[in-house]
């Protein structure tokens, strides 16, 4: 489970050294498509499963995001 947390932590790291180097226009498309992934993941699962680091990230992340954005909210998460 640690190194589960350590791996999904570096992943995200690494993923926001990405996003800085990327163009604008390029970053639009890569949100475009995961809007879409999710659309279609929330179809089709009912209810995920989360690890403690997932709710971590996902609740950092969604503060900085207008409300319906993501599939959790906050204060769903914590």
């Amino acid at each position: 489970m640690f190194f589960a947390s350590l791996y999904s932590l570096v992943r995200l790291f690494v993923g926001l050294g990405t996003i800085r180097l990327a163009s604008d226009p390029e970053l639009h498309a890569e949100v475009l498509a995961l809007r879409h992934e999710a659309a279609i993941l929330r179809r089709q699962v009912k209810r995920p499963d989360l690890f403690p680091v997932d709710r971590l990230i996902l609740a950092a992340v969604a503060r900085r995001l207008p409300a319906g954005r993501l599939l959790f909210s906050p204060a769903t998460l914590i």
